[in-house]
């Protein structure tokens, strides 16, 4: 008797699980916001065909190319991936929280997605943040530091 509910309260709870997976699945909407990014690396570089990370780094030199792996996982046709690239201090209070810049795809599906930061001459040494939204909502933020200088 015990081995018979437990079997149909495990079914039942399958069934919710399922049904949720499929609404969300139906309406284009992750199930948790936020979901669909397992996570995000900072790197030197990236593999070309899989955009997975080379030499991973939270510090980074003045003219060096900064890039963002977004690992993402069963993300809905359209979903609108966004990445901001932030100053938060470089010793210029007029710089705090300035965007230097913004970058936006629409993806679907799984795999990573390279974000890339390049200096325009170069960056100043401080402090540095990169935020990842998913659908305009922020889900994931890397703080990084540029050290040295020309």
């Amino acid at each position: 008797m015990k081995t018979m509910r437990k079997l149909k309260i495990t079914a039942i709870c399958l069934t919710i699980f399922l049904l949720t997976i499929s609404c969300s699945l139906i309406s284009g909407e992750p199930v948790s916001k936020g979901s669909v990014v397992t996570g995000v690396t900072l790197a030197r570089d990236s593999e070309p065909e899989t955009y997975n990370p080379i030499e991973p780094s939270k510090t980074f030199g003045p003219q060096d190319i900064i890039h963002a792996i977004v690992s993402v996982q069963g993300a809905p046709q359209g979903t609108l991936f966004t990445a901001k690239w932030v100053v938060v201090d470089v010793g210029d209070p007029a710089q705090d929280e300035l965007q230097m810049d913004v970058t936006e795809t629409e993806q679907g599906g799984s795999g990573n997605l390279d974000f890339t930061l390049s200096p325009d001459g170069s960056f100043l040494p401080g402090a540095y943040r990169v935020e990842i939204y998913v659908n305009n909502e922020l889900v994931e933020v890397r703080e990084y530091l540029v050290i040295g200088g020309d």
